[in-house]
């Protein structure tokens, strides 16, 4: 082996010295010589040493240096798909990486039903739709779990949602294209909390931060979301000083002026004079009870020796003399 080699060397004819190493498991040699012999058959000898061990780890090797990711997404076990997102993320170019990401999104929502990780592998991707889209379908369970509850945990999950979806639009810049029919009813149910808390400005921006308010959807969001738009620019509280005023969502009708009030029957008289009017000026029991209670008491008689003769026209009580007993005639 040793003078084959030496021969090989001495004519130039690397790639005979490379496949004579290759043969005899002188993979180490085979790489040196490869490096004098140029970039394909450096590639070419790199293939063949890592193709020649079938441990897992040389596979996850050979897609980083021969940049071959597709295999390692269609290939690796879902189990450790922690391990192959970070090598997507950690040296796949920027160009192949949302298609890659969406690769293994779909493998795993398919055929390990793994909605969660699949959210994330659409997250990485800055898939929009597909992570909207399941976003939208754990907000129904959680909305059904919460049914009954207090208002702040029944409103709680809707919040996170409408959170979680502002925040990935923006840094997906994504925030120009009109959202869903689902979206748009929620961010509608999202601004109506909001203006319900007295936030006009935000429950207006929650109404614009999605593109809410194209094209009329089948549930009748669009007249919702009109009729919000409507009552917040018109509400008093915000700052609409150049702003167009939206159109109105319901028709406007002439109702005419009000008709003039109609003569009012005579009012029934007071209790007092319902009673002079009976006869004897006798007064029933609820009629008494009716009246005030300084005409319903008798006025007070002044105490023995009160008052003065002269001053406040009162008298003094005089004590009646005793009368004689009657005598029996005397025989």
């Amino acid at each position: 082996l040793e003078a084959r080699l030496r021969r090989a060397l001495v004519c130039g004819a690397f790639e005979s010295a490379v496949d004579l190493c290759v043969e005899h498991g002188h993979m180490a040699e085979a790489l040196v010589l490869a490096a004098s012999g140029g970039p394909e058959l450096w590639a070419s000898a790199r293939d063949r040493l890592l193709a020649s061990h079938p441990a897992p780890f040389m596979r996850v090797l050979s897609a980083v240096v021969s940049q071959s990711f597709g295999e390692l997404v269609d290939e690796s076990p879902l189990k450790q798909w922690r391990e192959t997102l970070a090598i997507l993320n950690t040296y796949a170019a920027d160009h192949e990486l949302a298609e890659l990401c969406n690769r293994l999104a779909m493998r795993l929502q398919s055929e390990g039903g793994d909605k969660g990780t699949a959210m994330l592998c659409f997250m990485c991707a800055g898939n929009t739709e597909a992570t909207t889209e399941l976003w939208l379908d754990a907000l129904g369970d959680e909305l059904a779990a919460a049914e009954g509850a207090p208002a702040a945990e029944r409103h709680a999950p809707l919040v996170s949602f409408i959170e979680r979806l502002l925040v990935f639009r923006r840094v997906t810049a994504d925030t120009g294209a009109e959202a869903p029919a689902e979206v748009k009813e929620r961010l509608a149910q999202y601004a109506e909390l909001l203006a319900a808390q007295g936030c006009f400005a935000h429950a207006v921006g929650a109404l614009h931060a999605a593109g809410v308010g194209g094209s009329a959807s089948p549930d009748g969001t669009a007249d919702i979301v009109a009729s919000l738009r409507h009552r917040l620019h018109f509400s008093g509280k915000l700052d609409v000083r150049g702003v167009a005023a939206p159109p109105a969502p319901f028709a406007l009708a002439n109702i005419g002026i009000a008709p003039a009030p109609t003569a009012r029957s005579p009012r029934a008289p007071p209790v007092n004079a319902m009673a002079a009017a009976r006869p004897g000026g006798v007064e029933t029991q609820s009629e008494l009870f009716a009246q005030p209670l300084a005409q319903q008491q008798p006025a007070a008689k002044p105490a023995y020796g009160a008052g003065s003769a002269a001053g406040a026209g009162g008298y003094f009580a005089q004590p009646q003399q005793p009368q004689p007993l009657p005598q029996p005639p005397l025989q």
